[in-house]
């Protein structure tokens, strides 16, 4: 008898419109009920995915399926390795003070109730002779997480910006998750908590508490959602003339890739501009902290960039938007209040250079 796997069922399903999708749900629903019911050479089968599909039917010749997902108990502790399996590994290796960096880098996912580390970071971490990096998030493609934010809103880059600060949201999770529902705040953070950017704890009510679960993912999310869909060559730009003092060349750099990158339908707050930013400035965060909402003298600022080791400038940015059409002299008073607002709140009084 065979075993059959089918992994990522729903990806043909999701990527695709019109006839198209017609076809390949049709495709689909037969295949499904032909390799998986009634088939007396089957042992058993497993589907994968990250959405059920379940406006489409596929699985409408089926029946008595077992669905598990993050939130289920059933195989908790076998999407990856344990704490202990963890410091069995690292022992191995002749690494055992490396627990630390581990954990804070790959730790954090939730299966069920069980703890649970990244398997293939944890692996290629060995593998590299235990260096931390970003293994398993450079991996991934967001589009589709992209596109959720874009359909939220502003609402949707303030939660990811939330999220980014270190900061716990509360949401109620859709268990079942559907493509269809991309476009409500419960279906972006569904969607991240199912694809592992997020955490979820149960919390009061029927809500869950949210964070992101380590910090492989903080420093790659940001990265994948934003800078992904723009050249280096901006942000290297912009990065490089604030860090140079240089506002000319700063003005120009962020000027050019807006006009290159972004629709004015798309910018409709400062959140919007304020995600862009960080996304140029990310670059940077091998040498610097690039923060959001950063706590200084009276305030908090827009953006602050800090060099890591205490050496070189410090960066304060703080936005402002305005309505499409309003004059230059306008404007003028607009950046002017900006930097007003900069000195009156003192955000830099913890920072050099």
């Amino acid at each position: 008898q065979a075993i059959i796997l089918i992994d990522e069922y729903d990806n043909a399903v999701n990527r695709s419109e019109g006839d198209v999708k017609s076809k390949i749900v049709e495709f689909m629903r037969i295949m499904m009920a032909s390799a998986l019911k009634d088939n007396d050479s089957l042992r058993f089968g497993v589907v994968t995915g990250v959405f059920q599909t379940a406006k489409e039917n596929i699985f409408s010749g089926l029946n008595n399926l077992y669905v598990n997902n993050v939130f289920s108990s059933d195989f908790s502790e076998m999407f990856g390795f344990t704490e202990q399996e963890v410091k069995d590994m690292l022992g191995y290796y002749g690494h055992p003070e490396k627990l630390g960096e581990v954990k804070e880098w790959y730790d954090g996912y939730r299966f069920g109730g069980a703890e649970i580390y990244n398997p293939w970071s944890i692996l290629n971490y060995v593998n590299e002779r235990c260096s931390a990096d970003s293994y398993w998030v450079n991996t991934g493609n967001p589009e589709m997480i992209s596109e959720s934010i874009m359909m939220n809103g502003p609402e949707g880059l303030k939660v990811i910006t939330d999220l980014y600060n270190g900061e716990a949201v509360l949401a109620r999770l859709n268990r079942s998750m559907v493509f269809e529902e991309l476009d409500s705040m419960d279906g972006l953070l569904s969607l991240l908590v199912a694809s592992g950017y997020l955490k979820a704890v149960p919390a009061d009510e029927g809500q869950w508490e949210l964070r992101l679960v380590n910090k492989e993912v903080k420093d790659g999310l940001l990265r994948q959602l934003v800078t992904g869909r723009w050249k280096a060559a901006y942000m290297n730009g912009l990065s490089k003339a604030l860090l140079e003092g240089s506002p000319d060349d700063a003005r120009i750099a962020l000027e050019t890739s807006l006009d290159a990158h972004l629709d004015s339908k798309l910018t409709r707050d400062e959140r919007y501009y304020q995600a862009f930013t960080l996304g140029l400035l990310n670059c940077l965060t091998a040498g610097y902290y690039v923060r959001s909402e950063y706590r200084g003298g009276k305030g908090y600022a827009d953006i602050a960039v800090i060099p890591r080791n205490g050496k070189g400038p410090s960066v304060i940015i703080e936005l402002k938007d305005a309505d499409p059409g309003t004059k230059d002299e306008q404007m003028e008073a607009i950046a002017e209040e900006a930097a007003g607002q900069i000195e009156r709140l003192r955000y830099y009084s913890d920072l050099h250079g």
